[in-house]
């Protein structure tokens, strides 16, 4: 607990200068106003006399003398900001990015400081030892929590991405970080792999649109075993790939990377398909070595990526900071740094 208030006032965020400033008031005998008085919404309440209640209630925070609702901007702070994403105020009510819940409620009624601050420290609401489950009971309170689980209402998360953002790997998924280091456990995958499918999925499409003209004309490039065995690589990889993929365009919902792994698999043998297929392309038997040697050079630079981003798998290496800007390949894969 920081024993703050919560204040905000009219000064730009600073990531989001069309958003007012939040912080934590503190009285330091300067001559500043606070600004620390919010008015509690409850966003799902079914009735008036609804009370707020702990983790089930949604609520949005109101900033009485500015009018405006807390939200996250999604935007990481710098180190000044110890890695935290940005808290703002703004006018406009967007319900993924400005709805709250809460975990545990403290009150007291002590008036004086100092005890007060001690009654809600010492407020035994967060278990002190480690409390034990089976795996039923695990299983069962997951089960309920999906059930109760608001599907009607997509939520914003700091980790959710969109589906253009799978194919070329821009965002990654954080599990895990350690307490006392930066070692740390991501969902990320082999970007190698990944741009090679990219690539796989314009090939073959090339390739057959390509076939199709040219077959139109009597022109036929390949023979026929070969033609029919191209066209249900189509049938079944690109279809299933495609089918697993597109459909999260029409999702409402909030996505995550690992809702891209089914039509990841489909990518996959989609490219082994294109790549045993150009080898077959291929005359003599100079070119056919040549493929093989890049083909050699192109499994060992999959195999240098993977020993390079094996420890965000494992989260078995504590990273320096330097270290784990060297490995972001784009600035939005969100890898935390302490």
């Amino acid at each position: 607990m920081t024993n703050r208030a919560l204040n905000s006032h009219n000064v730009a965020a600073p990531l989001t200068p069309t958003d007012q400033e939040v912080s934590c008031y503190i009285d330091y005998h300067i001559q500043l106003t606070s600004h620390s008085t919010w008015r509690v919404e409850l966003v799902n309440r079914k009735s008036a006399d609804e009370q707020w209640m702990a983790v089930q209630s949604s609520v949005r925070l109101i900033h009485v003398d500015s009018g405006q609702s807390l939200k996250i901007s999604g935007k990481q702070l710098p180190e000044w900001g110890f890695r935290h994403f940005e808290v703002t105020t703004n006018s406009e009510f967007i319900p993924e990015t400005a709805t709250w819940n809460v975990e545990e409620h403290r009150y007291t009624k002590v008036e004086d400081k100092n005890e007060r601050e001690k009654d809600m420290n010492d407020a035994e609401m967060i278990p002190t030892t480690p409390y034990s489950m089976s795996f039923w009971q695990k299983f069962a309170e997951l089960q309920t929590k999906m059930f109760m689980t608001r599907v009607d209402q997509p939520m914003e998360h700091m980790y959710s991405s969109e589906p253009l953002e799978w194919p070329l790997l821009d965002r990654t998924t954080a599990y895990w970080i350690s307490n006392d280091s930066n070692a740390q456990i991501h969902l990320i995958g082999n970007f190698v792999v990944w741009y090679s499918g990219v690539a796989a999925i314009f090939i073959y499409c090339a390739l057959l649109a390509f076939y199709l003209l040219r077959r139109k004309r009597q022109c036929y490039d390949i023979d026929e075993e070969t033609w029919l065995k191209f066209r249900r690589i189509g049938e079944v990889l690109l279809s299933g790939y495609l089918v697993n993929y597109l459909v999260f365009f029409l999702t409402d919902a909030t996505l995550f990377l690992y809702h891209y792994l089914p039509a990841l698999v489909f990518k996959i043998m989609l490219l082994a398909t294109v790549l045993e297929h150009v080898y077959l392309l291929l005359r003599t038997p100079t070119q056919q070595q040549r493929f093989k040697w890049l083909v050699m050079l192109w499994l060992g630079f999959i195999l240098k990526t993977y020993m390079r981003y094996l420890p965000f798998c494992y989260g078995n290496k504590s990273f320096t900071t330097e270290e784990i800007k060297q490995l972001k390949l784009h600035e939005t894969w969100d890898f935390i740094i302490y």
